[in-house]
């Protein structure tokens, strides 16, 4: 009897919740505004969303989370700027 192979990679985090809304830099640091449904959060570096998301970089161009519970980091690509 041949047994096949179980798949014990764990699961990767869900799907980033947030969506991106806009930015402001102050000069002193990058704050990014984003929504999850009808709720608003301001980001700065450093900063936990919801106990689960730690905002680990701002840049010009994305935000970069730390999933805690898996330890994965993802990227929140910000739309392009239309003049």
């Amino acid at each position: 009897m041949t047994v096949a192979p179980i798949d014990l990679a764990p699961a990767g985090p869900p799907e980033l919740p947030y969506r991106f809304v806009g930015s402001m830099n102050d000069n002193a640091e990058q704050m990014i505004y984003l929504a999850r449904g009808e709720q608003a959060y301001v980001a700065r570096p450093g900063e936990t969303l919801d106990g689960i998301y730690k905002v680990i970089a701002v840049t010009a161009a994305q935000v970069e989370f730390e999933h805690l519970p898996t330890g994965v980091r993802q990227a929140l690509v910000f739309p392009a700027q239309q003049n």
